[in-house]
């Protein structure tokens, strides 16, 4: 019995954890393409070494910084 609903815990743990690295990815994933599509509305086709570099930040609040960079600086430069 115990074991059964330690067990079951666990799974349950597992479950919730899966979820929330999902729900963290799909955040991620948004906030990414929001930025691009910010940069790419102001000054075109972003240079494939700034794209590659904004693939890399995984912190949700450092996305949100750059989308607010974004949005405000004065060219493409000033942004990278």
């Amino acid at each position: 019995m115990f074991e059964q609903s330690l067990k079951e815990l666990l799974e349950k743990q597992k479950q919730q954890g899966l979820q929330q690295g999902l729900e963290q990815g799909l955040q991620q994933g948004t906030l990414k393409k929001a930025q691009e599509a910010v940069l790419e509305a102001r000054f075109g086709e972003l240079p494939q070494e700034l794209a590659e570099r904004v693939q890399l930040v995984e912190e949700v609040e450092r996305l949100d910084e750059l989308i607010v960079a974004a949005a405000c600086c004065r060219s493409i430069r000033e942004f990278a």
